[in-house]
Order: C-alpha cells, then sequence, then structure tokens
C-alpha cells in the first residue's frame, strides 16, 4: 500500500485539479488571510485575495511553493509546507468584527477534527494513532463486513473472513509498499486478531491468501479471492464506494466515506463524530461505535486528541462563545 498523506491521495480523489487552489492559498497565506492551529491554516475569508480559493472539501498538503518570487512580500517562514482546510461552508467572515463566525457548528467541528488529525498523520505517522487502532481496526472491519454481507446474503462465516480481509485492508493503509515488513509481520496480525476477537492462526489463514492490501480495488479483489462466492462477481471500488455512502450521512457525505476507506485520519473523525452526535445516532455507522466493545477506545480516541491536537480541540470547543 502507498499510503495517503492526505485524502487527495486517495483514489477518490487523486485526479482532482489542485494546482489553482494551491496558488491561491499560497498567496492568501502571504497576504496574512489564514489562521492557524496544531499546523493547520484555515482559509476562512471569503474577500480579498483570498477570495480566489475555490473551495476544497479536504485537507490540502502544500508542501513547496509554485513560484517564491511572486510572494516577495511574504513574512518570513511563510514558504514553509502548510496543511490547509476551508470552513467556509460552515460560517461567515464578518468584516466589521475582523472575525469568522460559525453557522454550522456542527460541520465547522468535524471539519477542523479532520484537518487536526490530518496534521497528527502527516507529523508522527501511524505510530501516533497505536493506542486506538484496535478500535478503529474494529469498527472498520464490521462496517465493511456487515454492509457487504447484508447487500450480498453471506453467511456467517463469509462474514468473518470479510471481516478478516477488511482488517487486513486497514492495517495496510498504514504500510508503505506491497506487502508487510517481514519483522512486523506477526504484529500486524496479531493486531487484527485482537480488534476483531479472533485466532491469530485464522487471521493468518485468510493472510496467506490475501498479503497486504494495496488499494480499495485490490481489496475488493481479495475479498471475492477469499470468500469464492458468485455472488460478489460484480463487487469492485466503485460499487464498494456507492454502497458504504449510504452508511453515513451530511455535506459530501459519498466522497467523504470514500475517502475514508484508504484515509485513516478521515476514517478516524467520522468515527469520533458517529460517537459524539447524536443527531447521527440512527446512522448506520453510528449503530456499529455504540457497541460496548469499543467505549475504551473511544474514550482514549477523546484523551488523543486532546493531547496530540490541543489547539484544534479548544478551537472546536470555544465556537459557542468564541465564534
Amino acid at each position: 500500500m502507498t499510503i495517503c498523506k492526505t485524502a487527495y491521495d486517495t483514489t477518490a480523489c487523486a485526479g482532482f485539479r489542485m494546482a489553482a487552489i494551491v496558488d491561491a492559498i499560497q498567496e492568501a497565506r502571504a497576504r496574512d488571510y489564514l489562521t492557524a492551529a496544531d499546523n493547520v491554516a484555515y482559509v476562512e475569508v471569503s474577500t480579498g485575495a483570498s477570495g480566489q480559493v475555490k473551495a476544497f472539501k479536504h485537507a490540502l498538503y502544500i508542501h513547496k511553493w509554485t513560484n517564491p518570487k511572486d510572494w516577495q512580500g511574504a513574512r518570513a517562514g511563510n514558504d514553509d509546507p502548510i496543511l490547509a482546510m476551508d470552513v467556509r461552508a460552515a460560517g461567515r467572515f464578518d468584516a466589521t468584527t475582523g472575525r469568522f463566525k460559525v453557522t454550522n457548528s456542527t460541520m465547522y467541528k468535524n471539519l477542523v477534527y479532520r484537518a487536526g488529525l490530518t496534521s497528527v498523520w502527516l507529523t508522527n505517522g501511524a505510530a501516533a494513532f497505536r493506542n486506538i487502532t484496535p478500535m478503529a481496526t474494529g469498527i472498520f472491519a464490521s462496517w465493511l463486513a456487515e454492509a457487504i454481507g447484508f447487500k450480498y446474503a453471506l453467511d456467517p462465516k463469509s462474514k468473518i473472513e470479510l471481516m478478516i480481509v477488511a482488517g487486513l485492508f486497514y492495517q495496510s493503509n498504514h504500510v508503505e509498499g506491497v506487502e508487510f515488513d517481514k519483522g512486523n509481520e506477526s504484529r500486524y496480525l496479531a493486531s487484527v486478531a485482537n480488534a476483531l476477537r479472533l485466532n491469530v492462526t485464522e487471521v493468518a489463514r485468510v493472510y496467506q491468501q490475501t498479503q497486504a492490501i494495496v488499494s480499495l480495488e485490490d481489496f475488493c479483489t481479495k475479498a471475492k479471492q477469499v470468500l469464492n462466492n458468485v455472488r460478489l462477481e460484480n463487487l469492485n471500488g466503485g460499487v464498494l464506494i456507492s454502497m458504504m455512502g449510504s452508511t453515513w450521512t451530511g455535506d459530501n457525505a459519498p466522497e467523504l466515506v470514500a475517502v475514508a476507506l484508504e484515509h485513516p485520519p478521515t476514517w478516524i473523525s467520522l468515527v469520533y463524530e458517529a460517537a459524539t452526535n447524536m443527531a447521527l445516532k440512527k446512522v448506520g455507522l453510528s449503530k456499529i461505535v455504540e457497541r460496548s466493545q469499543y467505549k475504551d477506545g473511544l474514550d482514549r480516541l477523546k484523551q488523543m486528541l486532546r493531547t496530540l491536537a490541543p489547539e484544534s480541540t479548544e478551537k472546536v470547543e470555544n465556537v459557542p462563545s468564541l465564534y
């Protein structure tokens, strides 16, 4: 698997043309139109120079300036790599006060947490999420296996095998390359077994057929190979994205779910929202997250956010009083 650093590296968004948006963000940054928290630069202003920034849905990493000579007036350090996030859909900039006013707090919080988690992922990698990986893996595997199992009327044994394939897929999203490092292979298999409460021998048996799973399409191929069920004949990346999109709701839901399948920070942000947003209680993913076996992992997730993304946490917690 090639680790997806941001949403724009995933299958769903890899073809997006972002060059013009990158240029506009660079100009907005040079003119100090952006605000920052946890190394994320937020686009809040829709007037003036930064009004040139077209809307974008996911945290966007800008690793170098297109043409630094264009920005002679930039402050020192403003040419460093940045992660940018557009929050304008969740509010409006009040020119009289010079502040951004949140009008949709739920959307705003999700955007900020998603960006903060992506920043942690870029800075610290998979190790930053180690304490919550079992919980995230378990929910991910149940989410995929239950949706696919329901659509194709799979028997219980097939659903368990599908959960293992999905768990291996989630672990693969954390590993660079087309196979697990032999020195850590047993650890990855044990992690999946622990997350799914299965015997590691059972996981290893499925792994002999799948090995690491390198893409969304590869997951579909390996699932069909392991289950060997004619009902799955038409399962592919497009079908899977459409299927999983119905398990979530809200702004840009189908694309967000598609990204979450390959980008752990986006997945974790969905899990967090499913656990904390009571309005989503009846949504498919939320029903899985509510299960008692995930409670400890969700508590650790909340603590992790406070520890690794403290500015993002403060930013969303202060929405009612400061915006």
